[in-house]
Parts: structure tokens; C-alpha cells; sequence
């Protein structure tokens, strides 16, 4: 569960290389170097810098003086933090500093080596020099020019105007405006008429548009932090994609440029006006052919007109997001973001959410809000805290968040294209969940297999008293670990209703075998993968996540093949049940040849039934082992469901299904637990198919959400002393955890609700009653209801950290 280490961990290892040559250099170099903070292996001082670097640098000042040495990476950094070192810097060493350090997206296309604000110290970049001081930036052009500033300065004063009266009624108030988006596109219509006489922010210019929006693209990648920049070595790889990217709009603004260059000297050959504006000055250009080129290239020229429009960009320092879309054509949605903290370079806020991330979440909601938004590596998060936001997502936006956010260890033997649980939502998934809500999690099937709940619950009963037995007969206190036992009553039930047999069996080795097999997957599929947020890594496995999934995968399914191939034979040789079972219905099953395929395969039939033991085994033995560990702390509550059960069902009889209705305490015990201990707390993620508005928030396409159930069942605004275990809360209130009241959806809501809830509600209900009615339960006398411990452990569900251990005695009629 340490994944934060984990992925520390193999940082190192695949940046060795990095390291021993760190080592080497520090061990030969002897020279004096100015002071500065210690740093990382490897990574040097790059986590210290944070989101706001030159206010991390200022406060290093008083420390360590004027001149900071850093090392971010691989790359050796100088910072100068004071007017004297400025001044030294400047005066003395201007021509041994003149180099720039270029950043991996700015070399996309060559630009870096055309471009004036980041061409090497030489002969071009003295030729650039030259032809903007002396034609473009003189004095008498500027005053030139004057016109055309007052022109654009107007023109935003107009869209201003417009802005701020847009849909404004009779009687309304004036709408208030983003100044910095109106000043930032005044100036970058000012250098597209200085250096092209024309607006490049024009609803009638359709290049103009196209042009602005791909340079927007190139200030969006270059702004970002890239970790190839500190590793050059990482290079060829592009981990973070900012390469293909900015190669991609890189492109786009120079193909459009390219257009202007030759639509500019076709009107100069075919004798149209010479305006002389910076393009006429670059065509027009001759150098003296010693210290300077003789000619600009045509390449050249593109660049060189992009980076006045780059400069202007990086002045206003505006995001891609941050421009309405309103410049060109009309009014759209908002483009905001949720609120969120902020996150390092490249994993973002991996390490924000420690080893118990729902609890880290809960925390966060104070400051930020019900509604979050997270950036883990390269994954867009949202993170939904409270039931009104819960509500506006399962009710007004279920459809385009119905996706499934698959972990690479589910993707293991393409288990994820046969799953209803983290399936693609589309025919397949509709064809499964139809099935299984129809014909195997139907109440009449579930009240046909009622016998087998009751035969598996017994039989844990028998379990539990041999081990009791057992114990004492060794002088032990006949203490006995619940947990075990609720799991295989689990496993075992599953497999009656999906195979009709008993799976933990003395005379079955498949089934122990299985058994082993499905409790690895779900040990995989329950460990934070950095791969999954680094998508990148996934072809390395860095944490062999993967390879083991589809090692023990394997195993369960060969298992499983084996299962259905007897059953098959079964059914040729006319020896077939007469009650039939959910693999009869998948082997069976027939589709309507217009949604979904005609029959189910056996690698889909499968996985379904693997999913089945997924869901049915770990969640309900952990709520039913969560509920007596609540009871156990809460000796009032104990004795008032005990009570109910004696009064309701007595003595002389077992409890029964049936008798649940009746047990309105049993039932409200069940419903605290599930508040408190959700099974799944941050539910499956769903991903968002499309980009949606929610909330006043543009949520895009491929965002991950997480509906954190753990933290909803402690919000305040939803419950009265919400972290205390209070049954009595629920008597008297119709509030079920069937998906339509928001403060309790432990099994989540909308298209993608558990189908077995229905099921889950008999066997928690059965298990935990039949526990009670049994036994009388007491801790060891080292524990105390006040000192039990509560940590909680995080894996395929919330399970505690410590099984519980109990002393069962049978109760006597």
C-alpha cells in the first residue's frame, strides 16, 4: 500500500544512470560553487521549488545569500536574487552568460534556432538584432505606428462595451468582465497589425482564428514543467507528450504564417501596396554578408513572426483555458475548473493522497470545497465529497460519466472488454447488465436460492464453533478471527449461485486452488499502480502489477474454462439440473441480433463469473465484519438488535430472509455500518465520455471521478454527529441505499449502481443476524470497546487494518 514509496522507489532505480553520474562529477569537480540548499538523489532540489518557484527562491535569500546554486535534474542552476549580483552579472559577464538554456518543446520544428528570443549567441541571432532595433522598434516607427494602436485600444473598448451589456434586461445590473482577457487580446491584435496589418482576433478572418488558437496550443505546452527539461536523457521518450504535441501546433502556426509569407509576396509581385510592416521589413531584408546572413530564410520568417505574438502571450501569462471562447463566436460554457491544490511537475498530486486516499480527500473538502479537482500524473481527477453534488452527478449527468476509468491490472487478459463492473459502457455492457438484473439478480431467483444463503451461513456457524472448539481444547481462550470465516461463507455462496457448488471444499483442490488464484487478482487489482497515472510506464510494469495480474488471472479462468467445459459435457449427455444456475443462463443466453452480440463467448462467460466473485465475496464480508466490530465498541446497540432478534425471532427457530423486514434495528445497524465503512469508498471511477458542464465547471473529455461515499456518510451538513455510531438515526426515516438518497450510496447510483445490492442486502442482513443470534460475542480481556483499534487497510475494499478477533460463546434457548 506504500505506492508513494513505490514510485519513489523505481524513479530511482530507472534514473540510476543519472545518479552514479551525479556522483562521479561531485567526487572530480573541485572548483568552488555558490551555496545553496541540499538536494534530492537524483532529482536534485526540483520538489523545492513548488508551484510559485521565484517566491520559494526569495525566501532561500536570507539563508544563503545573494547567488543560490540549484541543481534541478541534471541541469546545474544559478539563481541571482539581489540589484549588486544583477548589476555583476550584467556589467562584467553579459557575453559569458548570452546562451540561452532551451527547453525540449521549444526545439519542435526547428523554432529555437530561428527565433530571436532564443537563437544560440552568433552571427543570426545578431542579424534579428539588427533588423528590430534599426527598422521595426526605432522611435520614428513606433510613432508611425500610433494609428493602429488607437485603432485596437478602441476596438477593445467596443468589445467591452458589448461584454459587459450583453443580456442585460430591463432593470438588470451590468455584467462584471475579465479585464486581462480584453487587454490581452488588444495587444496580440496589435502585433498581428504591426507585423502583418491585419487583426488576428477578427470573427471574419478564419485564419486569423485558427491562428490565434494554435498559438494559444504552443503557450499552453511551453508553459508547462517538463521533466525531459531536467533529464535531457528522457527525451526520446516524451513522458509527459509535451513534444508531439507542441509539434502538432507548432505546425499548424507555421503552415498559417507560411500562407501569409506567400500571400504577402505575390501582392508585392503583382505591384499591390508595400504597407511596410515588420513582414515587409523581413522580405526587404539584406545583410552585410560578413557578421550577418544575407538573406532570411522563408522558414525563418514564420518563426521570427511567431515570436512577437509568443512574447505577447508569456507577458499575460493566460492559459489556453483561461480564454473565453466568446472572442469569435459567440458565448459558450464556462471553461473553470473545480478548485484544487496544487501539485508537483509531472505526478501532479500522486503524493497528496498517502496511503488512505479517501481520508486524504475528506480532509481536503474544508478548504476546497464539496467538488475537487485533482491532476494524478497525467490523469485529469475530479472528486465528488457531498450528496447535493452527488445528486447533480447521478441525476443531471449520469449518461456522460457512465465510462469506466479501467486500472492497468484489469486489463490483464482483456478482462476489462468482457466486465459489467469496469466494462465500456455500450451494447456489450447493456446486453450483461440487462442479464443480470433480469435473470440471475431478479428478486424471484434471489427468493428461489434463499436455501443456499442459509446452507452457506450454517455452515460458517459449524466452522466457527470447531475452531472455538479447537482452541479451547488447546488451553486457548477460543478466540477466533471472523474475517476468515465471513469470506469463505462469501466465496462459497457465490459459487453456489454461479456453479452450484461448494468452492472451499475438503474434496475440491480446484476450488482451493481458485480460490488462492482470486484472492491474488484481487491483491493486484487493489494496489496502487503508478502506471496508471503515468500511463507512459505501463509497457515497463514498473511495479510488475500487470505480469502478476495476468499470471493468477490466468489461473482463475483456466479454472473457471474447466467448470464450464464439464458443464457443457453435462448438458450434451442429457444430465443437466433442473434448477439452473447463472452459468446455465450465460451458456444459454440468446441476444436479439440488434443489440449485442447473438451469444455470449466463453472467455466473456468467464470473466462475468470471476466479476461475481469479485463483488460478492470481499464487500459483503467486510460490511458484516465492520458491522459486529461497531457493535462490539457500542455495547447499547448490541444489546438492542440482540433484543430485537429474541423478541422478533426467539429461541426455538433460526432466523430467516424473511424475518429482515421485521428487524427494522438489525436494519438500521447495517446502514450506520455501511455510512461509516462503505466497502468500495471512492466507489469505481467513472470517466467522462465526452466533455460535459457540471456544476458551472467544464469537465473534460477522459476526466477520472471519484465519488467519495466515505467522506459523504461524514459530511455534517447530511448527518448530526456524524462520526459517532448511531443506528437510532435511521428509525423512523425512510433513507435507503438504493441510489436515489445521495447522503447514503455506498452502492452507488445512475446507470452504473451495484446490480447485486439487492442480493448484498440479503446476505449482510442473514449473516450478521444469524452471527448474533448464535453466539455472544466478547473481546479479549487486554481489549476494551474504547481501545479497539479502528485503522482502516486499503485494497479491492476498505477492510480494517487489524481483523477483528472475538471470543464467540453459543447462547443457550
Amino acid at each position: 500500500m506504500e505506492w508513494c514509496w513505490s514510485f519513489l522507489g523505481w524513479s530511482i532505480i530507472i534514473l540510476s544512470p543519472a545518479l552514479l553520474l551525479l556522483l562521479y562529477k561531485q567526487k572530480s569537480g573541485s572548483k568552488q560553487l555558490p551555496p545553496g540548499p541540499p538536494g534530492w538523489p537524483v532529482f536534485g532540489h526540483m520538489f523545492d521549488l513548488g508551484t510559485m518557484p521565484h517566491k520559494t527562491l526569495a525566501g532561500l535569500k536570507q539563508h544563503y545569500g545573494p547567488v543560490i546554486w540549484l541543481k534541478l535534474g541534471s541541469i546545474n542552476t544559478m539563481v541571482v536574487l539581489t540589484a549588486n549580483a544583477a548589476t555583476e552579472l550584467f556589467k562584467n559577464h553579459d557575453l559569458s552568460f548570452a546562451e540561452r538554456t532551451i527547453s525540449c518543446v521549444m526545439k519542435s520544428q526547428g523554432y529555437n534556432k530561428g527565433s530571436l528570443v532564443l537563437a544560440p549567441y552568433g552571427a543570426y541571432w545578431r542579424t534579428l538584432r539588427r533588423a528590430c532595433t534599426v527598422e521595426m522598434l526605432v522611435n520614428k516607427r513606433i510613432n508611425e505606428t500610433v494609428s493602429i494602436r488607437r485603432k485596437c485600444v478602441d476596438d477593445m473598448l467596443s468589445w467591452i462595451v458589448k461584454e459587459t451589456e450583453a443580456g442585460v434586461g430591463a432593470g438588470a445590473e451590468a455584467r462584471s468582465i475579465q479585464v486581462t482577457l480584453f487587454v490581452f487580446l488588444t495587444s496580440f491584435n496589435i502585433i498581428g497589425n504591426l507585423t502583418l496589418s491585419r487583426d488576428l482576433v477578427n470573427p471574419e478572418s478564419r485564419e486569423g482564428s485558427e491562428f490565434f488558437s494554435a498559438m494559444m496550443g504552443l503557450m499552453e505546452w511551453s508553459g508547462r514543467p517538463n521533466i525531459a527539461d531536467s533529464f535531457p536523457w528522457l527525451r526520446w521518450l516524451d513522458p509527459q507528450g509535451l513534444r508531439r504535441k507542441m509539434d502538432r501546433d507548432m505546425g499548424k502556426t507555421l503552415k498559417i504564417a507560411s500562407e501569409f509569407v506567400k500571400e504577402r509576396i505575390k501582392e508585392r509581385r503583382e505591384g499591390g501596396e508595400v504597407r511596410k510592416d515588420f513582414l515587409d521589413v523581413l522580405l526587404e531584408f539584406e545583410g552585410s554578408g560578413k557578421d550577418e546572413q544575407a538573406k532570411l530564410s522563408d522558414h525563418e520568417i514564420n518563426i521570427f513572426i511567431l515570436d512577437p505574438s509568443a512574447d505577447i502571450s508569456h507577458s499575460f501569462f493566460m492559459r489556453r483555458e483561461q480564454l473565453d471562447k466568446r472572442r469569435t463566436k459567440g458565448r459558450t460554457g464556462s471553461t473553470k475548473r473545480p478548485p484544487g491544490p496544487p501539485g508537483w511537475p509531472v505526478v501532479g498530486n500522486m503524493f497528496d493522497l498517502g496511503t488512505m486516499p479517501h481520508q486524504a480527500l475528506y480532509k481536503f473538502r474544508a478548504k476546497y470545497g464539496p467538488v475537487l479537482w485533482l491532476q494524478l500524473g497525467s490523469v485529469n481527477t475530479m472528486v465528488i465529497q457531498s450528496a447535493e453534488a452527488a445528486a447533480q452527478l447521478f441525476k443531471n449527468h449520469d449518461l456522460p460519466f457512465s465510462d469506466r476509468k479501467v486500472p492497468d491490472a484489469l486489463t490483464a487478459l482483456d478482462y476489462n472488454q468482457g466486465s459489467l463492473a469496469v466494462g465500456n459502457y455500450g451494447a456489450y455492457w447493456r446486453v450483461i447488465r440487462r442479464l443480470c438484473s433480469m435473470e440471475l439478480l431478479v428478486n424471484r431467483r434471489i427468493n428461489e436460492t434463499s436455501a443456499l444463503r442459509r446452507k452457506c451461513i450454517d455452515n460458517m456457524i459449524q466452522w466457527i464453533e470447531e475452531d472455538t472448539a479447537a482452541s479451547r481444547a488447546q488451553g486457548r481462550s477460543g478466540e477466533v478471527q471472523l474475517s476468515r470465516f465471513l469470506l469463505l461463507m462469501a466465496f462459497n455462496l457465490v459459487g453456489n449461485l454461479m456453479l452450484s457448488r461448494d468452492l472451499l471444499d475438503l474434496q475440491s483442490n480446484e476450488g482451493h486452488e481458485f480460490f488462492d488464484a482470486m484472492n491474488k487478482v484481487m491483491e493486484w487489482a487493489g494496489t496502487p499502480n503508478v502506471a496508471d497515472f503515468l500511463p507512459f510506464l505501463k509497457w515497463i510494469d514498473p511495479l510488475r502489477i500487470k505480469r502478476n495480474s495476468v499470471r493468477d488471472m490466468g489461473r482463475a479462468m483456466k479454472i473457471v474454462f474447466g467448470f464450464m467445459k464439464e458443464r457443457v459435457q453435462e448438458k450434451q449427455s442429457g444430465r443437466e439440473k433442473v434448477k439452473k444456475d447463472f452459468l446455465d443462463v450465460l451458456l444459454e443466453y440468446e441476444g436479439n441480433g440488434k443489440e449485442g452480440p447473438d451469444k455470449i463467448s466463453e472467455r466473456n462467460a468467464n470473466i462475468i463469473i470471476l466479476e461475481m466473485f469479485f463483488a460478492g465475496s470481499e464487500t459483503t464480508s467486510s460490511t458484516i465484519e465492520w458491522a459486529m466490530v461497531e457493535l462490539l465498541r457500542n455495547p447499547n446497540s448490541m444489546r438492542k438488535v440482540k433484543e430485537e432478534i429474541d423478541k422478533i425471532v426467539g429461541p426455538s427457530r433460526k432466523v430467516e430472509e424473511t424475518d429482515v423486514d421485521e428487524l427494522l434495528y438489525l436494519q438500521a445497524v447495517v446502514k450506520e455500518t455501511l455510512r461509516l465503512h462503505p466497502a468500495i469508498p471512492l466507489l469505481l471511477p467513472r470517466n467522462a465520455m465526452q466533455d460535459t458542464n457540471y456544476m458551472g465547471y467544464l469537465i473534460p473529455k477522459d476526466t477520472q471521478v471519484l465519488v467519495n461515499v466515505w467522506a459523504i456518510g461524514r459530511d455534517p451538513e447530511s448527518w448530526d454527529d456524524p462520526l459517532s455510531f448511531k443506528p437510532e438515526r435511521f428509525l423512523g426515516k425512510n433513507i435507503e441505499y438504493k441510489g436515489q438518497h445521495f447522503e447514503l450510496i455506498p452502492f452507488g447510483s445512475g446507470r452504473r449502481i451495484c446490480v447485486g445490492f439487492a442480493l448484498a442486502h440479503r446476505v449482510v442482513h442473514l449473516g450478521l443476524a444469524t452471527l448474533l443470534q448464535t453466539f455472544d460475542w466478547d473481546l479479549d480481556n487486554s481489549i476494551t470497546p474504547d481501545t479497539l483499534d479502528m485503522k482502516e487497510r486499503m485494497g479491492i475494499t476498505l477492510r480494517k487494518l487489524e481483523p477483528l478477533k472475538a471470543i464467540p460463546r453459543k447462547r443457550t434457548a
